[in-house]
Formats: structure tokens, C-alpha cells, sequence
């Protein structure tokens, strides 16, 4: 039919490239304080609870390139806002042991407002082998929201990718 997208270009809005650049550059440093302060808290909560890493906390935020990359293809389409992206900002977390997986899904249960938990793994039939880990999309908890640090963060979220130092090698 050859109306169908008008029709669909006028039913699911979506964001301009100029409106996603100017939301990005206003929104990249707030992004980058929120990655920081993520990282220094969980690790300090994964050292109290005495869970190794296999390498320091590296985390990210997605390149301006790679967010209108990602809107302009079929993978994920921005209506309101670039924070609508669960991977806008991320971090790893590579555990020496896979013993350890389960326990770090449990702090991060306790400590974080857990939006979503999948595992890669779970794409893969019995007899594939491949990307393996499990992603924990978080925002921060609402008390942590009461700390002057976090005050500004309530609206962001954060993909934590959990693999083990094998997994991370392969």
C-alpha cells in the first residue's frame, strides 16, 4: 500500500538527527558523571562483599556516531529521547569465577533498580557456541537518589554486562 509509511512515519514518532545531537551534547558530561559514580559504587560494594575481578570496572558512553548509528537503522528507533537507550551508558564486569555470576546478579538485585536481566546465552541453541553474557539493565535505587551525588541520575539507566574472564577472552 502506498501510503503505509506516511502513515507510519506519522504514527511513531521519532527523533531528528539534529534533535538526538543537541540532547547528546547536552546531556554527555550528566552521562559521563552518571558512568563514574556507577562504577566507583559498585565496585566498592563488590569489594565488601569480596568478589574478585578479573580486570578493573570499564565503562562507556556511547559514541554520538554510534547512537545515530543505531537510530538509523532498524535496530532500536529514539522517539522522546536518547536516554530511551538501555545501553547509552554501560560498564563490564569481568569475574574471575563463574561461581561469582550468580552472587553479582543478587548485589546488583539489592543495591540497583533492576529494569531488565537477560542472558546472551539464552540465543544460542544447545549446540551453538558463542557471545556469552548476562546484562543487567539498571537505574539507580531511589534512596541512592537522596546522596548529592546521584540527585541528577533518577532518569538514567545503565547496562552492566557480566561475563567471566573466559568468556571475556573468547
Amino acid at each position: 500500500w502506498k501510503f503505509q509509511p506516511l502513515i507510519n512515519n506519522i504514527m511513531s514518532k521519532r527523533l531528528s538527527e539534529e534533535e538526538i545531537i543537541k540532547e547528546y551534547n547536552d546531556l554527555k558530561d550528566t552521562l559521563n558523571q552518571f558512568k563514574e559514580e556507577l562504577i566507583k559504587s559498585v565496585s566498592k560494594i563488590l569489594d565488601k562483599s569480596e568478589i574478585s575481578l578479573g580486570f578493573p570496572i570499564l565503562g562507556r558512553v556511547k559514541t554520538l556516531e554510534s547512537v545515530l548509528l543505531k537510530h538509523n537503522s532498524s535496530i532500536f528507533t529514539i522517539q522522546k529521547s536518547i536516554i530511551e537507550l538501555q545501553d547509552l551508558v554501560g560498564f563490564r564486569l569481568i569475574l574471575l569465577f563463574n561461581s561469582n555470576v550468580d552472587k553479582v546478579i543478587e548485589i546488583i538485585r539489592n543495591n540497583l533498580e533492576v529494569i531488565r536481566i537477560y542472558n546472551t546465552q539464552d540465543r544460542l541453541a544447545n549446540d551453538q557456541f558463542g557471545y556469552s553474557s548476562v546484562h543487567c539493565v539498571v537505574k539507580v535505587a531511589k534512596t541512592w537518589l537522596e546522596v548529592p551525588m546521584f540527585k541528577d541520575f533518577g532518569n538514567l539507566i545503565c547496562e552492566i554486562q557480566i561475563r567471566t574472564l573466559s568468556q571475556h577472552t573468547w
